[in-house]
C-alpha cells in the first residue's frame, strides 16, 4: 500500500490556503471589473483635473490581488513554492523576451504592436511553464 504521503489529495492546510486564495483574488478581481467600467468613461472627460486619478483607480483592487497572490504562495509547501518559482521565472524570461521583440520591431513596423502582448506571452509562458514543471 502507498504511503499517504504521497496521496495527491489536498490536505486541511492547502485546502484553507487555496479557498483563502479563490476569495481573495476572486473578490479583487470582481472589485477591478466594477471600478474599470466605472472608471472607463473618464477617458472622454480629458479636461477633467480628476482624470489621471480615475483612470489609475484600477490599480487598487489589482493590489489587493497581488496581495492575495502573496498570501497564496506564503501558504505553499517547499516542493509547490519551487514548481511555483521556477514557472514564474520561466513566465518573466518570455515577457522580458517578448518586450525586447516588441521594443526593436517598434522601429520598423509602421504598426504599433499591442502594449498587451507582452503580458500575454508571459502569462502564456508561465501557464506552459507550470504544465511542464508539474509533469516532472
Amino acid at each position: 500500500m502507498t504511503s499517504e504521503l504521497d496521496s495527491t489529495k489536498l490536505g486541511p492546510s492547502e485546502r484553507r490556503n487555496l479557498r483563502r486564495y479563490f476569495w481573495g483574488f476572486g473578490i479583487s478581481m470582481l472589485a477591478y471589473l466594477v471600478v474599470l467600467f466605472v472608471a472607463m468613461p473618464a477617458q472622454e472627460a480629458a479636461e477633467s483635473p480628476w482624470r489621471i486619478l480615475i483612470l489609475l483607480a484600477p490599480i487598487v483592487p489589482v493590489g489587493f490581488a497581488f496581495a492575495a497572490v502573496l498570501q497564496f504562495i506564503r501558504g505553499l509547501d517547499e516542493y509547490q513554492t519551487r514548481t511555483l518559482t521556477t514557472a514564474l521565472s520561466w513566465g518573466f524570461a518570455v515577457a522580458m523576451l517578448t518586450a525586447v521583440v516588441v521594443g526593436f520591431l517598434d522601429f520598423v513596423l509602421t504598426v504599433p504592436l499591442p502594449s498587451w502582448i507582452i503580458f500575454v506571452a508571459g502569462m502564456m509562458g508561465w501557464v506552459v511553464a507550470a504544465v511542464a514543471t508539474a509533469r516532472r
